[in-house]
């Protein structure tokens, strides 16, 4: 399969599980730890022999002796995971710093299924992704998705987490959205789908499919059919924001006046 990273030939975003978990746990492992806790006192932290044990001399933070690099207090990994000095790359989710720090308190829940099921938010942009399989489907609670200036022309709406309700696909290569009309996540209320090669967007724009949509952005594109488009847009009955800028249906005579007036619940 292709698409995810150029650096490494193309992988398609069926391996992306895979490879965001191995991730996620190559940046976890150095806080991922056994501790016990004896009549309500935190006892020495002994790590896997699985991980780099933390040291005084690649963590300052840390103050232990010598001979004991191997054994650190809980206090002391609840410090690092927040220090400067193991600073956590988040652009890409803004749940990785908490599963950082819940991988230090409480190791014992960081498993592959609570991993998938943690992250809310993920944003693969320019990563070279063409294809999305169901394996996107593991994150079960995903509702913020960016998969902007990649590489696709089709996303299956079944393939998609069903708590989804943002969408954006901006800087893709995408002629239509019909792959997406297919199961789209039910609660889908915002898709951002400009700068693509859209023509024709009464294809896959419909109340059936559609039905909470609120915010919709369209923008440079290459729509020009002003009342076929407007007419479809109308039949949204969630559709409160709309960006149709840098088509060329921005050049009709009236063009403002006429969306206004075919679309009177949009907020401007």
């Amino acid at each position: 399969s292709s698409g995810i990273n150029a650096e490494y030939g193309d992988i398609s975003l069926s391996s992306l599980s895979l490879l965001l978990l191995c991730f996620i746990l190559t940046r976890l492992a150095p806080c991922v730890c056994n501790y016990n806790q004896v009549m309500g006192k935190k006892e020495p932290v002994c790590c896997s022999k699985a991980f780099h044990s933390l040291s005084r001399a690649t963590f300052p933070a840390l103050n232990v002796s010598k001979g004991d690099v191997n054994h650190e207090t809980l206090q002391s990994l609840e410090e690092l995971s927040r220090s400067e000095i193991f600073q956590v790359h988040t652009s890409w989710s803004d749940d990785i710093k908490d599963l950082r720090e819940l991988s230090v308190r409480n190791p014992g829940i960081i498993t592959e299924s609570f991993i998938f099921k943690h992250f809310k938010t993920l944003r693969l942009i320019d990563r070279n992704i063409n294809e999305v399989d169901r394996g996107l489907l593991k994150f079960v609670n995903l509702e913020q998705l960016s998969l902007t200036g990649n590489s696709l022309t089709e996303i299956p709406g079944s393939h998609l987490p069903r708590n989804l309700s943002v969408l954006q696909i901006f800087a893709n290569k995408f002629t239509d959205l019909v792959s997406l009309t297919v199961n789209v996540p039910p609660n889908l209320h915002h898709l951002g789908a400009g700068y693509n090669q859209l023509t024709d967007i009464t294809s896959f724009i419909s109340p059936y499919h559609w039905p909470n949509l609120l915010s919709l952005d369209l923008s440079y594109n290459k729509i020009c059919h002003l009342e076929a488009t407007v007419e479809c847009l109308a039949t949204l009955p969630s559709l409160r924001n709309l960006s149709l800028a840098g088509n060329p249906i921005n050049l009709a005579p009236g063009y403002t006046g006429f969306i206004l007036d075919c679309m009177p619940r949009l907020n401007i």
